[in-house]
Order: C-alpha cells, then sequence, then structure tokens
C-alpha cells in the first residue's frame, strides 16, 4: 500500500478535525510570541497557527515538486499538522493527548517540528525537520509567516532555514503514483508488477 503522504488517492479536505482544535484552543489560548516582530508588538499564538493554516490553502508553486506532491496527497494531515506544529514545544500538552486526536503521520510530523531544548537552531532543522516531509512542508509555511514582520536579525536565520529545506526536497523525486510503474493500483492493494516484455521504473518561534 503506498504511503499516504506521497502514494495513490487523493486525501480530500472534508471537515476541521474539531477534535484538535479543542486541544489547540485549550493550550494555546492566551499565549503570545514575543521577540518576533519588528515594531515590538506581541503575536498572539492561535493567529499565527492560522496564518500557517491558511498558507498552505494557497498556492505554493514556489515549493519544490516533492513537497507539492504531498501537499495534493496529504491536505488534511498537512492542515492538522499546521494547526498543532507548536504544541509539543510550547504548551505542557501530552503526547498521549496528542495522539487521541491526530493520525499517527501526522504525529510523527508534529514531532519533527519539535526542537529539542539541547539543540542548535540549524541541527533542528537539518536532524528533524528534513527527516519528515510533511513536516518540512509546514516549516516552509511556517518560516514564510515568520519572516514577514521580523526583525532583521531574525529574518537571516529564517531564510538560511527555507533555503536549507527547499534545497534538500529539490534534490528529492517521489514516484508519480499515475505513472507506469503503478499500473492498475487502488488505493489499499498491493502493486501490480507490469508484464515483461519478450523484447527489449509565549513563546519563540523558531
Amino acid at each position: 500500500m503506498p504511503c499516504p503522504l506521497t502514494g495513490a488517492g487523493h486525501q480530500h479536505l472534508s471537515k476541521m478535525n474539531t477534535e484538535l482544535l479543542l486541544l489547540i484552543l485549550k493550550y494555546h489560548a492566551g499565549q503570545v510570541r514575543v521577540g518576533n516582530r519588528e515594531d515590538g508588538t506581541p503575536d498572539p499564538q492561535i493567529e499565527h497557527l492560522f496564518r500557517v493554516f491558511t498558507r498552505l490553502l494557497q498556492p505554493c508553486d514556489h515549493y519544490p515538486k516533492s513537497l507539492r506532491l504531498v501537499r495534493q496527497n496529504a491536505a488534511p494531515l498537512m492542515l492538522d499538522v499546521a494547526l498543532a506544529h507548536d504544541i509539543l514545544e510550547d504548551t505542557e500538552v501530552t503526547e498521549e493527548e496528542l495522539a487521541a486526536v491526530l493520525n499517527e503521520y501526522a504525529l510523527d510530523a508534529v514531532k519533527a517540528l519539535t526542537r529539542n531544548k539541547d539543540q542548535t537552531y540549524f541541527d533542528y532543522i537539518k536532524e528533524q525537520v528534513l527527516s519528515n516531509p510533511l513536516a518540512s512542508l509546514v516549516k516552509l509555511a511556517d518560516l514564510e509567516d515568520n519572516y514577514e514582520t521580523a526583525i532583521p536579525s531574525l529574518q537571516g536565520r529564517y531564510a538560511k532555514a527555507k533555503g536549507i529545506i527547499l534545497d534538500h526536497w529539490n534534490d528529492v523525486i517521489f514516484p508519480d503514483p499515475s505513472a507506469e510503474d503503478y499500473p492498475g493500483e487502488e488505493p489499499g492493494a498491493e502493486k501490480q508488477e507490469a508484464p515483461k516484455e519478450e523484447e527489449p521504473t509565549v513563546v519563540q518561534p523558531d
């Protein structure tokens, strides 16, 4: 069965994950992000999460083809991760609480987006974010939102991190589920082998 992030079987948007939304509101309510904006004004965390969410609903033609394929095939998971991308790092929520409202692939992505306290910023990007395509996709939208109002020193950090992610995923090619390498494949079905021819593939924003 193909991976739901890159394989055949487009996942259509149906309804918002209301259980996750309630968890987000419970833990992020009243939080503000400080130290990011050039004008010094606090930025409500909830607003940031929904800006990342809505950014991923917009055309992402400047993203690598590999990540656009993830966006196409895993839109509901992508949007869940967009809302939950800071919750493990910036709140007291438990992994068990998240596991109760998130698909396992979405939970893995949120964990990849959670920076450990002893990690440098760019080690976090290279060792965790790049290891997960769904995390990388959401991180690009997160970085773009952070960059727009950031102080110059942080803009440089965000731009460098974005470049690392783009460079990595521009070099990754996922198999196209509609290509001839997947003849007759249905979601949940075993891959069919093509017949062989007899003659001569408050928080600090990260």
